[in-house]
């Protein structure tokens, strides 16, 4: 169904626009313009009556109308007030009905890159064309994890789990629910789907079973859909209640969806008006409070500072009142896990669940390209068309298997939606994200521009930078980047004020004044009406955040703005606006502009070398080798180095001192450094450092070990090399670009077989999440996949498996060391050994707790840390984080000492009866489990976000 709101308001613009203009020819254009507004409005209407006016079918017939619609949902109104007919003698099930069309009709179709049908009859649906996402997620904790939680006092990670985004929606803890999600990651995707889909179900139940097959089993709600950067709550906490969510749902907003009628409204159609509107909230309102309702929304992180603890008042009262229904709120994973500065509240909402949305993988991206051709292609049936789409068709398919870089580069919703797009009409793809979005935003200025207005695309190009710039600035000052029509009139006329600055130009400013302005509000998608918009005051915005973003960065580049850029690289709200800006300069002939203001970051405080350091990432190492500044490469890189603290060489790294910069700082520092590339791990040939660089020897010695079960044993120990530092991302990457988890070779255990095979009986009984993958769990989740930081999700067959694969990629270096040397995990005894240096003592620097000498629960950090950050937190010249960060799988493998023996005298024990012993404590852990003497158990085909490895180089036979 048409938005008829939107259509209205074209006609009044268009009106206004007409009343103002002297120009025959301009006048006529216009005027034809109104007709056709005006003719689609009086088909929708008469739609609208024939459709309220429609019977109930027979029983077999899948369609349903009128009160029926009631009967799918399975409620019945306890107002009575619902069960009475309007002044009009309509039915409140029959509001409901066309709500539920309206958001159906509003919700079913993609909004970006996908304009190319030949009318606006013709669109392209999103459910014919989304592609399922997959998400990470956490099961409930249940059975021994719940037990020692209690009994130790010290939380324990819940199993992280991984499934298709409709059935992580389904789980059961999931009946509120946060949706994370990189820019353009798919969030307002799967909540425009899940509400079209949903209200298609109700209308239609035989569509209910589709969504059941794809996981979703809550098909009796009705879907209610909120922008919140619409959301404008009152200014007196006690009134910021769900009452705000109201006014920005577009598909409650009635005017102008029943019967015929002129432009312009009498009172006594307005009291009408009113009349159905207040009915159907108050009957959505109804639904939702008794658990028949879905209240999606959408957008948490486009909430500007000044208007959040009010949004989250409305969000909490909506919850409160709503309780039994279903709530799902979407934000961006940064700007979730990231607090504000204070006196700003944090985006996180307090006991909530979170869903982290996963980026496409190879077969998602190729099931989504023929699902848009196919619907192309349904689109446009004529042969040569259909010759056309399939040829385009294999070529994406073809480039998106020979590439690489187009994998990576259009691995989320929004990027791949663009480049098929842009594959239809261009012959070459992009090779970076600037470069897609700028082709995107000159497709759309290009496209099916009206005949009448004349306005050159240099000036279009000019005015949508200008736009962004404008749009992203009021956003960070008044916290919505709304554009009214009086706005952007008032930039386009200071636009070309300089153009025609004559008193005897003023028809010739006036003229193209409003030709570019009508131009823009008709910019085929990229600037969009408001869903609140009203009668007399329309206000537009971009299509997507990413458009307004790259062209605010794009706005900073043109008119090299440099003191701005240097004053702009320290705020957030920015962030992105610079990295377009840099990663697009190569493509104009601007690499003097913005290498001149990363030199001037460089040469800044610390805050401001790492901003520079982000854009000369965001340029690329080959584009800024190929300009011959290889020197702010590597500056970037020792700037890194010192902010993070990580100045310590791989041989070597005690007796330095961490700098005294603010830790979120030397965090963020250190994470460039893991992109750029970390010289503790990547020698000067860009080849990775091997591991035998990279050891501390620990002496032959012996070592007491505790046992809760029995006494105190006692452990002799060789001498043996272990690692520097945690396993990293970095590292772990070979061997997955090696295909490890292909090759049985390294599998060496049969159970470490049976899981990487799936064998069916070898897995029967055991948890989902014990499934085996193909890549390390949480390795596409931005919190834990620096290169830097350390491996973590991955079960003790996978760390065995690398370390068999290590040991052959080693054999020289090993031989060299010694005779029957490999790479292993390390024995509780030596782990212990290496942690306390030959002594008793408590943590591995000595009996007194100090937070700042590792990361643990105490830290507040949430998230393990790139590796080597706590200098203080180990024995001289010692292995770094072996208390916290992430905890270390051992070589020790034991029965599980909760098992009664009875069940297993008269069989050989299995692997749901072994327990691998893991040290160190965690990001995750309090300081108790970061002792040296601390020990936990975990099953061998468990994993989790704190579990990592730590490598040693020892004797083929493990120790204790």
């Amino acid at each position: 169904m048409h938005d008829v709101e939107r259509i209205r308001q074209k006609v009044i613009n268009l009106q206004a626009r007409r009343a103002q203009e002297n120009d025959q020819d301009l006048i006529e254009a216009l005027d034809q313009m109104i007709g056709q507004h005006q003719q689609q409005l009086s088909q929708i209407a008469q739609q609208a009556a024939a459709v309220a006016e429609t019977p109930a079918p027979a029983a077999n017939q899948g369609q349903v109308y009128g009160s029926s619609v009631m009967t799918n949902l399975g409620h019945v109104w306890i107002n009575q007030v619902f069960n009475a007919p309007l002044s009009t003698g309509e039915r409140t099930d029959q509001l409901i009905l066309h709500y539920l069309a309206h958001i159906q009709g509003n919700a079913d179709r993609l909004v970006l890159g996908t304009d190319v049908q030949d009318s606006d009859q013709e669109r392209m649906s999103l459910q014919r064309v989304f592609t399922m996402l997959q998400a990470d997620f956490y099961g409930p904790i249940a059975g021994d994890a719940l037990l020692q939680s209690l009994l130790l006092g010290s939380p324990q990670p819940r199993p992280q789990l991984q499934d298709s985004i409709l059935k992580a929606l389904n789980q059961i803890q999931h009946q509120k629910a946060v949706i994370l999600g990189v820019p353009g990651g798919g969030k307002t995707t799967v909540v425009s789907y899940l509400a079209s889909a949903q209200a298609a179900a109700l209308l239609d139940p035989a569509k209910a079973e589709f969504l059941h097959s794809q996981g979703w089993m809550h098909t009796k709600l009705v879907p209610v859909r909120v922008r919140l950067k619409h959301v404008q709550p009152p200014a007196n906490p006690e009134q910021q209640t769900a009452d705000a969510f109201w006014e920005v749902v577009t598909e409650l907003q009635l005017a102008g969806r029943f019967g015929q009628r002129s432009i312009n409204s009498d009172v006594g159609f307005q009291r009408v008006e009113v009349e159905r509107q207040q009915r159907l909230q108050d009957a959505i309102e109804e639904l939702l409070i008794n658990g028949n309702g879905l209240l999606l929304l959408d957008g948490l992180d486009e909430v500007q500072p000044e208007h959040l603890a009010a949004v989250k008042r409305c969000i909490e009262h909506a919850q409160r009142m709503f309780h039994k229904s279903r709530i799902i709120v979407t934000c961006r994973v940064f700007d979730y896990e990231h607090p504000l500065p204070p006196p700003f509240p944090s985006r996180q909402l307090y006991d909530w669940p979170t869903i982290q949305l996963m980026p496409f993988d190879l077969t998602a991206q190729h099931v989504y390209i023929t699902n848009y051709y196919s619907e192309l292609g349904r689109l446009h049936a004529s042969h040569a068309d259909i010759v056309s789409i399939r040829k385009k068709h294999a070529k994406l398919h073809a480039e998106l298997m020979k590439s690489g870089m187009l994998h990576e580069l259009t691995r989320t919703p929004l990027l791949l939606a663009l480049t098929v797009h842009v594959n239809m009409v261009h012959t070459d793809l992009p090779e970076s994200e600037g470069k897609l979005l700028h082709i995107c935003i000159d497709e759309l200025l290009k496209r099916r521009a009206p005949e009448a207005i004349a306005v050159s695309l240099e000036d279009l190009y000019d005015l949508v930078a200008l736009l962004g710039y404008y749009a992203h600035s009021q956003e960070e000052i008044q916290g919505k980047a709304l554009l009214s029509l009086q706005q952007i009139n008032t930039v386009v006329q200071r636009y070309y004020s300089d153009r025609f600055p004559h008193p005897n130009q003023i028809h010739m400013l006036a003229q193209a004044v409003g030709n570019a302005t009508l131009r823009l509000i008709n910019s085929n998608g990229l600037l969009q009406e408001a869903s609140n918009n009203q009668q007399d005051n329309p206000h537009y915005d971009f299509a997507h955040r990413l458009f307004q973003q790259f062209l605010a960065g794009m706005y900073l580049l043109n008119q090299e703005r440099h003191d701005e850029c240097i004053e702009r690289s320290g705020s957030e709200h920015w962030r992105v606006c610079l990295h377009y800006m840099a990663n697009f300069a190569p493509y104009i002939q601007k690499q003097s502009f913005i290498f001149g203001v990363i030199q001037d970051l460089l040469g800044g405080m610390p805050d401001e070398q790492v901003q520079g350091s982000h854009l000369l990432l965001a340029i690329g190492k080959a584009k800024v080798a190929s300009a011959g500044r290889r020197n702010l490469w590597q500056q970037a890189i020792n700037h890194l180095k010192n902010i993070g603290g990580l100045s310590g060489s791989s041989r070597g790294v005690r007796r330095w001192a961490p700098p005294r910069i603010a830790f979120p700082t030397r965090m963020r520092a250190a994470l460039v450094l893991g992109a750029i590339g970390d010289t503790r791990f990547i020698g000067e040939d860009g080849a990775l450092i091997a591991l035998s660089e990279r050891v501390v020897c620990i002496n032959p010695g012996s070592v007491e070990i505790d046992d809760p079960h029995a006494r105190p044993q006692t452990y002799s120990v060789e001498r043996f090399w272990m690692s520097r530092y945690l396993l990293t991302n970095l590292e772990y990457s070979q061997f997955i670009a090696a295909r490890g988890y292909l090759d049985d070779q390294w599998w060496q255990h049969d159970d470490a077989r049976h899981w990487r095979r799936g064998d069916p009986s070898w897995l029967h009984g055991l948890p989902p999440w014990a499934a085996p993958r193909r890549l390390p769990d949480l390795w596409h989740n931005e919190r834990f996949n620096h290169p830097n930081q350390p491996i973590v999700g991955i079960n003790w067959y996978e760390a065995n498996a690398f370390c068999a694969w290590l040991t052959q990629q080693l054999r020289p270096q090993l031989d060299a060391l010694g005779h029957n040397l490999v790479v292993r995990l390390p024995s509780e005894a030596e782990w212990q050994l290496a942690a306390s240096q030959h002594s008793n003592r408590e943590y591995p620097w000595g009996d007194e707790w100090r937070n700042d000498h590792a990361n643990t629960s105490e830290s507040d950090l949430e998230q393990p840390t790139p590796v080597g950050m706590f200098p203080y937190g180990t024995w001289s010249d010692g292995p770094m984080d072996l208390a916290g960060n992430v905890c270390e799988w051992t070589n020790s493998v034991n029965r599980d000492p909760e098992l009664d023996p009875q069940t297993t005298r008269n069989r050989r024990l299995q692997h749901r009866d072994l327990v691998v012993a893991v040290r160190g404590g965690s990001w995750f852990h309090n300081r108790y489990f970061a002792r040296c003497r601390s020990r936990l158990h975990h099953r061998p085909f468990s994993h989790g976000p704190n579990i990592g490895v730590r490598l040693i180089i020892g004797h083929a036979e493990k120790g204790a």
